[in-house]
């Protein structure tokens, strides 16, 4: 489809292109096929919501691309703060979204619900806006529930400086099986009434978030955490591996939570695994989470602060090993209302294998990169670009 076509036509060709995703039949398309959405940074954005109303099979999915016209940027559909969603994925099926920049909805860029197989969204472009208040998230994932209900891959995600909205880059709720992975996730919102996180699980059974760059670019010292993980369903996983999380100016909170809300009888977990984090009053908060096995981290706090903080509910020794911390050398850890020293934590049967030292930084700052010499702890990511076109902004001269 292509707005700027001449005259409307049946969608069957580029010459015959639909021209608004209104006229959009979707009884033509299906498995196997590919619905182009034609446009660049340049070009009007698409001011209307794209509702996927067909889906394809395993092995030959319905494919929704963004075609640039010029090489400047993608397509824009642009929610002009007032629409709640640029795409929305309902009920379907073996559908692969890629390659849109969504900017300035009210509640997501893309929302995926109800999928069972085979969804993909993949390389786009999110900019969450200022609706002024309640949400204006990136990616908005619920009750996605199968082997491979859902993957969301290689998206680019970033926030304006300033909004009460909340600004979460990635928002997983009630699923099962869904992947998260080699996402960018950049939040430069300073204001933290929203509770912007950079990824948010709620409720989730398992789920897998792995090898994400998230980023608090910002100056909140509280609610904007890195990731947040609530109320995971009875027999449940979180996977978080291989990811970059940073909050340096988090000084009043946690960088990274495992949180089991009061009231909350699930008995769900997480497990951690060579990620680096830094920053927050605690790298890493768990409370009510005793199975929780946390391996190979990197785990660094911010002045003043503790790597690990443990409330309620102790994980057994053996469950933290690998890990490099660092924090005040008297104060590594927080466990149950008492102070730790890396000789207290150690004692308690808690990384064996461990490390307690400042890590060397990598480029941009980031500690503990395996290519700093840690091997084995903490992710290998290196600091995403800063791209020009990253939100459909249209060049100069154009």
């Amino acid at each position: 489809m292509d707005a700027a076509a001449q005259r409307p036509g049946s969608g069957r060709s580029r010459q015959m292109a639909w021209r608004s995703f209104a006229e959009i039949d979707w009884s033509l398309l299906g498995a196997g096929d590919t619905l182009h959405i034609v446009g660049d940074a340049c070009d009007p954005p698409y001011a209307e919501a794209l509702v996927v109303g067909a889906g394809g099979r395993e092995g030959a999915p319905l494919i929704i691309s963004g075609l640039s016209r010029t090489g400047k940027g993608q397509p824009v559909i642009d929610g002009e703060n007032r629409r709640r969603f640029g795409v929305a994925v309902v009920r379907r099926d073996h559908v692969t979204l890629r390659g849109l920049t969504l900017r300035n909805h009210t509640d997501g860029g893309i929302t995926v619900r109800g999928a069972t197989a085979g969804v993909l969204v993949e390389e786009n472009r999110i900019f969450s806006g200022d609706p002024g208040a309640g949400n204006a998230r990136g990616i908005d994932a619920r009750n996605n529930v199968g082997p491979r209900p859902l993957a969301v891959r290689a998206n680019r995600y970033g926030t304006p400086t300033q909004t009460r909205a909340q600004t979460d880059g990635i928002w997983s709720s009630d699923n099962d099986g869904v992947v998260f992975e080699r996402n960018v996730i950049i939040i430069s919102n300073n204001d933290s009434y929203g509770h912007s996180d950079g990824f948010q699980s709620f409720r989730d059974f398992s789920v897998t978030v792995r090898d994400n760059w998230i980023e608090q670019a910002n100056a909140a010292k509280h609610h904007n955490h890195g990731a947040w993980i609530e109320n995971t369903r009875t027999g449940g996983v979180v996977e978080f591996s291989g990811n970059v999380v940073l909050a340096p100016n988090l000084s009043g909170d946690a960088a990274v939570a495992h949180y089991m809300r009061e009231g909350w009888t699930g008995q769900g977990t997480v497990v951690m695994r060579s990620n680096t984090i830094r920053g927050g009053r605690s790298a890493l908060y768990l409370e009510n989470s005793p199975g929780a096995q946390i391996h190979d981290n990197v785990l660094v706090a911010g002045p003043g602060g503790h790597a690990v903080v443990v409330l309620q509910a102790r994980p057994p020794p053996g469950s933290f090993d690998g890990n490099l911390l660092w924090a005040r050398p008297s104060a590594i850890a927080y466990l149950d209302g008492g102070v730790l020293s890396w000789s207290g934590w150690r004692a308690l049967g808690y990384d064996a294998r461990g490390v307690n030292a400042d890590p060397p930084r990598g480029p941009g700052g980031v500690p503990g990169l395996r290519q700093a010499g840690h091997v084995g702890r903490g992710a290998a990511l290196a600091p995403p670009p800063r791209e020009e076109l990253a939100f459909g902004i249209c060049p100069p001269g154009r």
